[in-house]
Parts: C-alpha cells; sequence; structure tokens
C-alpha cells in the first residue's frame, strides 16, 4: 500500500521577493506514524502545512519532483478535489482551540454540523456524548449545551481531537496542538492524540517547538532551518540518536535547558 504523502524536491517560493520559503524539500509518511518537523520560526513548517491543504498565498509559486497525496499527483487535484480531501482524509488540529470554533454555537451544534458534512450522516445525542467521553470531557450532556467559552482550553482541544478521529482520517496535521495549554493538560492530550491515531492507523505530522515531546512520541523527525532539511532521523523508542549538525545539537541542547523545570511531567 502507498504512503499518504511522498515529496521529492518541493520547492516553494515568494514571487514578489524571490524568497524560497522551501527548497528542495523531501518528505514521506506512512499510516501510523508520528513524523515530527521542527524548526525556528520562518523555518517554513507552517507553509509546508499550508501546502498539504492547498491554501497557500496567491504570491507563492509551488515546484516539485513529485508530490504524491493519497496516490493523487498535487497539481491534478481539481478544487472539487481538495473539498473531498480537506477535513475528511487529511484534518488540521490548530494551536489555538479557540479557532476551532463559532463563539456563538453551542458545542453540540458544532459536532452535529461538522460530522454530518464530514461523514455525510446524522449523529445522535447519544452518539455525540460518546465522543466526548471517548476524550475524557466528564459532564458530556452538559459540555454539549455550552457555548465554547464556558468550557476549557484543554476540553475545547480534546474535543477538536474527537472531531477530527471520527472522521478516520488518513493525515493528522497537528500544528503546535497544545501551545495554549498547561504543562499537565499538554501531556494528556498529545497522549490522547497520538493513541488514538495509532490505533486508527492515521498518520500525524506534528509541528512543534517542544523538543521533550518530538523525543517522546516521534518515529522520525526532520530538521528544517531557513527553508531546508538539514537532518532527518528515527528515535527508536524514544532515544535520539547523535545528530550530525551544529544546528540539531545547539537545538536539543537548548530544549535540556528550556524544559528543566518541566521535564518530570514527560517521565512519569
Amino acid at each position: 500500500m502507498n504512503n499518504p504523502l511522498e515529496i521529492e524536491d518541493l520547492s516553494i517560493r515568494d514571487r514578489i521577493t524571490g524568497r524560497f520559503i522551501l527548497e528542495n524539500f523531501n518528505f514521506a509518511i506512512e499510516r501510523g506514524m508520528v513524523f515530527a518537523c521542527i524548526g525556528e520560526s520562518g523555518s517554513g513548517k507552517t507553509t509546508f502545512a499550508l501546502s498539504l491543504f492547498n491554501l497557500l498565498k496567491k504570491n507563492l509559486e509551488i515546484t516539485y519532483g513529485r508530490y504524491s497525496i493519497f496516490g493523487n499527483d498535487y497539481s491534478s487535484i481539481s478544487s472539487s478535489g481538495w473539498t473531498g480531501i480537506r477535513g475528511k482524509r487529511i484534518v488540521l488540529i490548530p494551536q489555538n482551540p479557540v479557532l476551532g470554533f463559532h463563539p456563538y454555537m453551542k458545542i453540540g451544534s458544532q459536532i452535529s454540523e461538522y460530522l454530518s458534512v464530514k461523514l455525510e450522516e446524522n449523529v445522535s445525542a447519544a452518539q455525540m456524548k460518546g465522543i466526548l467521553e471517548s476524550v475524557g470531557i466528564p459532564n458530556p450532556e452538559d459540555k454539549l449545551k455550552s457555548f465554547p467559552f464556558q468550557i476549557s482550553g484543554g476540553e475545547r482541544q480534546r474535543i477538536l481531537i474527537a472531531m477530527a478521529l471520527v472522521a478516520r482520517p488518513e493525515i493528522i496535521v497537528a500544528d503546535e496542538p497544545t501551545a495554549s495549554l498547561d504543562p499537565g493538560n499538554e501531556e494528556s492530550v498529545l497522549r490522547l492524540l497520538f493513541s488514538a491515531a495509532r490505533e486508527k492507523g492515521s498518520a500525524v505530522i506534528l509541528i512543534t517547538h517542544n523538543l521533550k515531546i518530538v523525543e517522546s512520541v516521534s518515529d522520525k523527525v526532520t530538521i528544517l532551518k531557513k527553508g531546508k532539511s538539514i537532518e532527518e532521523f528515527t528515535v527508536p523508542n524514544g532515544v535520539l540518536p547523535e545528530l550530525k549538525s551544529d544546528y540539531s545539537r545547539e537545538l536539543f541542547g537548548l530544549r535540556t535547558f528550556y524544559n528543566s523545570e518541566r521535564n518530570k511531567v514527560y517521565t512519569g
């Protein structure tokens, strides 16, 4: 079975400035894999993620040797084809869970509307309750009747994960999915996401600055710097290999210092 995503020599250039945001980027992911994409701000991570949804800005020019998504050549996918891909076969879990909800619609109505579009079937109140229970939301009946501002950030993020997983996507793009959460919620939400994704055979592309999480949950890592992939490696059993580049060693060395007060969260 082909990988859901295979990319060779992807370059994305700003037509106005001539600057390459990504250059000769290679990437492939297998079903059930967690592949972390890391690097400093401006390294090209978010542009790569937007290309996966065909949502690049008009001033950006994309070229590639090969860009196969779900067995289709990128440029051959029509507008209606992308409608059948976005939110169904590939979903985004944003870093700010507030952005995933309409502020003036109750949670239950939003889940029902989302799933009726993505699954093309009506979802009962009992099914929605089960969806919330599957991600550890307490008092699900009350939460379904609540507005987004009436529940916590951790609960909003769990609901977004549940909604994404119910559609059984082939790829989940998690863009700093716990940036707005406290460390305790961060760990539990990520464990929920990755265990559920592996169980359903979904591939996860994790975009994050939290390198401790990268070590603990990733199967493979690519490090971006100024639009170029400078190192790619596997993380067998959570053990970081010997890094080849000075930049990679610097990144993970800073992680040890930056997360020194939070390491206990991930070692229990």
